[in-house]
Order: structure tokens, then sequence, then C-alpha cells
């Protein structure tokens, strides 16, 4: 997770799902240290449907209204060492959040900024990021990263 790798720790959250739910049972809140992130995984995808069925049962365990947070996509990206894009995004200063949608071969294919949005915007959409593929099929994802524009 701490590498945005989520096709090689989705199955780990998975596996430890199946464990739990059968030494504790379905509904342990020890299930939330699993659910939470496959449900965070699964929000940057199209797999809504799932998504809205998780939260539900998340919400159920914790007794509260989670919150399940976007991700980060900048260590993700293809391009910012390739196109020396890696001042622009990592650098302190002014920056601007951009949320993006990637397809499944990786193209930034919408870009959604709250100021300088035809800059920011532009060069964004040039940028390419590791596709998500999981169980062989490749998905779009959502997220976000920061755009310095210093």
């Amino acid at each position: 997770m701490v590498y945005v790798n989520f096709e090689r720790a989705l199955p780990y959250f998975e596996v430890y799902q199946t464990e739990i739910e059968k030494k504790f049972g379905t509904e342990s809140k020890k299930l939330l240290k699993c659910l939470i992130p496959i449900a965070r995984i699964l929000t940057i995808t199209e797999r809504q449907a799932e998504v809205v069925e998780l939260k539900k049962r998340i919400d159920k365990l914790s007794g509260r209204n989670e919150v399940l947070t976007p991700f980060n996509l900048t260590i993700r990206s293809k391009d910012l060492l390739a196109q020396n894009y890696v001042g622009k995004v990592f650098k302190k200063g002014k920056a601007v959040k951009v949320e993006i949608l990637v397809d499944e071969t990786g193209k930034i294919i919408e870009a959604i900024a709250k100021t300088d949005k035809q800059k920011v915007e532009t060069e964004t959409l040039k940028m390419t990021v590791r596709p998500f593929i999981y169980n062989n099929e490749a998905r779009k994802m959502r997220g976000y990263f920061f755009y310095s524009l210093d």
C-alpha cells in the first residue's frame, strides 16, 4: 500500500480476510484491518457496486460512517521520471491537487484541477501511470496527485 502497488497488496488483504473470517467469524471487528484497505483499493477501480456493499459492512462493523479516502497516484507514474516531471510534482511550494482518471493502458484520460486549470490539466494529460491490472484484467482507476506550480 505504501508504494501504491495495489495489485500486490490486494491478494494479501483477501487472504487475511479469509483467515479472520474462518477463525473469528464474519462479524469480527478484526476484519476492519483488511476490509478498509480492500474498499479503498476498489474505490480507484470501476467496481463501485462492490465498494458500496463493502462500505455498508465496514460501517456496520465499526459502528460509524467510515470515510474511504482516495489515493495519491504520484508514485505509480512512469513519466514522472522519464519526462522529468519529478520537480513539477514533488517540489515544495504552491501545488494544485489534480484529480485524474486513468484508462486501462495507464494513459491519463481526464484531469481536473481547481486552479491554473489549462496549464495543469494540459501537462497532466501528457503523463501516463502504471495501469491497474488484477486477475489478468486491466481496469480504469481514479486518484489524484499534486502538481507544483513553482
